[in-house]
């Protein structure tokens, strides 16, 4: 089998919903308080492992999307409150069974400057 239980399975996929970029920083935390946590609660974890990716932060590669055309779409554009208010939220949510968390650094893929003066990406 997977190792997974349901419940861990729906927690993964609720995660995955959140992921919205045509939504906007405030549709993303909305999905996350109404997809992400009440599983999380439900399923009363002994320890939460958190990948901490910024690859939804403004300016970051891996946040823009490209059109049919070629064009870049703007992405989520979380900022450092965000991840902070999001981290609070998994943290509570898993506090409630009294649970570990262990946050893992993963970083993003490279910045993205608007202005071609500022230098190149990377």
């Amino acid at each position: 089998g997977s190792g997974k239980s349901l419940t861990s399975a729906k927690v993964a996929e609720a995660a995955a919903a959140a992921a919205n970029p045509q939504g906007g920083r405030a549709e993303w935390m909305k999905r996350v308080r109404e997809r992400v946590l009440p599983p999380l609660r439900a399923f009363k974890p002994d320890l939460l492992i958190i990948s901490a990716g910024f690859d939804a932060a403004n300016h970051d590669v891996g946040n823009m999307g490209v059109d049919k055309t070629g064009k870049r779409l703007a992405g989520i554009n979380l900022q450092p409150d965000d991840y902070e208010e999001m981290t609070a939220c998994m943290c509570a949510a898993a506090g409630s069974s009294n649970a570990r968390v262990v946050s893992v650094l993963e970083g993003g893929y490279g910045y993205l400057t608007r202005d071609p003066k500022e230098g190149a990406a990377g």
